[in-house]
């Protein structure tokens, strides 16, 4: 009698590890694309897949940029759009440090946009990065998703 139950609750504790684990799946996750162009001017998006729907998140905006060339701040609209077609816009400004001593030309930015943020809804999510003006010196531009404390 006695190990039929340890079974049972073995197999009950197994199963309940397996759920949550498989809940709570999130990695850190980081996209970029690169700016082609001399000067940022058109929108650039970037599309990842989501499954754990019960994480909390922060989302940061990274920037590659040339100190020399860049705006200190940068005006940009991000547009997020879940697997269900529903989106929202916000505005930020991006302060872009200058200064420093480094043997490369540019510079990473790291710019927490978003904290203990829920991505709710499994699938596609795309993210699409627009300047508000023309910002020269941008060599990349992306997201990072790292799970909140």
């Amino acid at each position: 009698m006695k190990r039929p139950v340890v079974r049972l609750l073995a197999a009950t504790l197994l199963a309940a590890c397996a759920a949550f684990i498989c809940g709570c799946d999130l990695q850190h996750r980081t996209l970029m694309t690169d700016i082609r162009d001399a000067s940022w001017t058109h929108p650039v998006s970037l599309t990842f897949s989501n499954s754990d729907t019960v994480s909390l998140v922060d989302l940061h905006l990274l920037l590659r940029y040339d100190p020399r060339r860049a705006p200190s701040r940068l005006g940009l609209d991000i547009r997020t759009e879940s697997a269900d077609s529903l989106f929202c816009t916000e505005h930020i400004e991006a302060w872009l440090p200058r200064g420093g001593r480094s043997l490369s030309p540019l510079r990473d930015a790291d710019i927490v946009w978003r904290t203990r943020a829920r991505l709710h809804i499994c699938g596609q999510y795309r993210i699409t990065l627009t300047p508000a003006t023309e910002a020269a010196g941008i060599a990349a531009a992306g997201i990072e998703i790292v799970a909140a404390d």
